[in-house]
Formats: structure tokens, sequence, C-alpha cells
């Protein structure tokens, strides 16, 4: 990632781990809704990964500084 990139990242605060929606999160979130989802692992188009399936935004330390300072506030 080029300097620039992360120049802009950093003022529009977003986080390249914590701000995307990982597999992880929508599942919760379908969970929390009541939507209908497919078994774990299975994804749009036949594909399955184990690792992106499983792997939670919220316990990933990203180093940012400044992320872990926001996240810790909400």
């Amino acid at each position: 990632m080029s300097a620039w990139t992360r120049l802009m990242r950093r003022l529009a605060r977003r986080c390249p781990i914590h701000d995307r929606a990982s597999p992880h999160t929508v599942a919760r979130l379908e969970a929390e809704l009541g939507i209908d989802t497919p078994a774990p692992g299975e994804q749009p188009g036949g594909g399955h990964d184990f690792v992106a399936t499983y792997t939670n935004p919220r316990i990933i330390d990203c180093g940012l500084a400044w992320c872990q300072r926001r996240r810790t506030r909400t």
C-alpha cells in the first residue's frame, strides 16, 4: 500500500481490516435480523473459503492506534 493510500485512509478514518464487511459480520447481522442464511462456508457462486468465513474482525489487531481508540469508544 502506498503512502498516499495510507494517508487518504487515515484522513477518512478508514481501516482496511475493520471498515469492510466480512463474512463473519454479515452472518452475525443476518442472524440478528432473522434472515435465512446459507450453511457456514457457502458463498454465492458455490465457493468455499474457510478462513474468510470464520475470521472475526473484532479480534484482529490491525496495529493502527487511531483505529483501536475508535473501536474502544463504540
